[in-house]
């Protein structure tokens, strides 16, 4: 339900967009339609050379991609109706992908940031890249959170399935509650779809570009060593123990990249463990630092991380999808070494 607070900012965000506009400088540019109420959309009449034009607002509190498309083609019903009448789309905030639907569509957009697409009739108002603005929701967090990254997981194990809500939250080992609150985020975005056989990711790489922008800190316990050892052999050392103590681990971040798709060289061992840390560092003989560290060792708060892992060469590595979210945010050509792994291994299964 949209609110009169909501519409009233949208209407003085219009206002200051077009006192940019010179000749439109000094003219009674809005007006409130009597029979269309704050709670539908807003009229906005523009007086110009050439006569008067009207532009039909729809205000949209959720500025999600299917929610848009949705106000897109009911605003164009009933322009159609209308003579000289330009459709505009109003949320609190726009994406890149969202104006894009609007543009296609022959449909006006803005924000509360003033980010904005007007074209009709000798008017032609573009403002772009202004940030969020502070009021706006943002990406939903309950999306790559821990649990519900486990259906995300389960999904890119198996990119082309169309999934039952049963089904996927037996394989996620998550409730139907949370699988149906993912289901809403990705549909709402637009990145995955339902079908009559079930759920399917159909903009897989969005999806996975998005989760790993917001990966990061917070997964869980990290402590950092160094070793006198070679990398390789800590590595080596790392795995004879957790398989020696029944230890679930993974090697992760470079040391999984580098057995998925080499392509940087790299000086740092890391793994996911879920036992203790410092018992295991003191078998390995490791000593912990502050700074200069070339071992790495997190327990994960859930066990998400090591959902898919897989053998390769004796070792236990985290899974593409997971080495492509550890190297996104590394600033040691992490970035670099991420778009290899999707470019080599993950998007082939798409």
């Amino acid at each position: 339900m949209k609110t009169p607070d909501l519409e009233q900012e949208v209407l003085l965000t219009l206002e200051r967009v077009l006192a940019d506009v010179p000749w439109l400088k000094g003219v009674n540019a809005a007006s409130k339609a009597g029979s269309e109420s704050w709670g539908r959309d807003l009229t906005i009449t523009l007086d110009r050379p050439g006569g008067k034009l009207t532009l039909l607002v729809e205000v949209k509190s959720n500025g999600e991609p299917r929610h848009v498309r949705d106000a897109v083609n009911s605003v164009l019903r009933r322009v159609m109706e209308r003579p000289n009448t330009y459709a505009v789309i109003a949320a609190p905030y726009v994406s890149e992908g969202v104006g894009s639907i609007c543009r296609e569509q022959g449909v006006g957009y803005l924000d509360l940031a003033g980010n904005c697409y007007i074209s009709a009739a000798g008017i032609h108002i573009v403002v772009t890249g202004r940030p969020r603005p502070p009021s706006a929701p943002r990406e939903p967090r309950t999306l790559f959170a821990a649990k519900s990254s486990r259906v995300l997981r389960a999904m890119y194990a198996f990119p082309r399935k169309n999934w039952r809500v049963v089904e996927l939250a037996r394989e996620a080992g998550v409730s139907l509650g949370q699988v149906a609150n993912v289901k809403k985020a990705l549909e709402d975005k637009e990145w995955a779809m339902s079908t009559k056989d079930g759920l399917v990711l159909t903009k897989p790489e969005p999806l996975l570009r998005a989760w790993g922008t917001a990966y990061g800190k917070g997964r869980g316990t990290t402590r950092r060593f160094y070793s006198m050892a070679k990398v390789n052999d800590i590595e080596a050392a790392i795995s004879e123990l957790c398989i020696a103590k029944s230890i679930p681990y993974a090697l992760s971040s470079f040391s999984a990249g580098q057995r998925i798709a080499p392509m940087v060289r790299y000086s740092v061992a890391s793994a996911y463990v879920l036992g203790d840390i410092p018992a295991i560092a003191t078998e390995l003989e490791l000593k912990e630092v502050g700074a200069g560290a070339n071992v790495v060792l997190t327990a994960p708060r859930d066990d998400g991380e090591l959902m898919y892992c897989q053998p390769v060469s004796g070792f236990n590595i985290v899974s593409p999808v997971q080495a492509y979210l550890d190297l996104q945010s590394n600033p040691a050509r992490g970035e670099e070494a991420a778009e290899a792994i999707l470019e080599q291994v993950i998007v082939s299964r798409w």
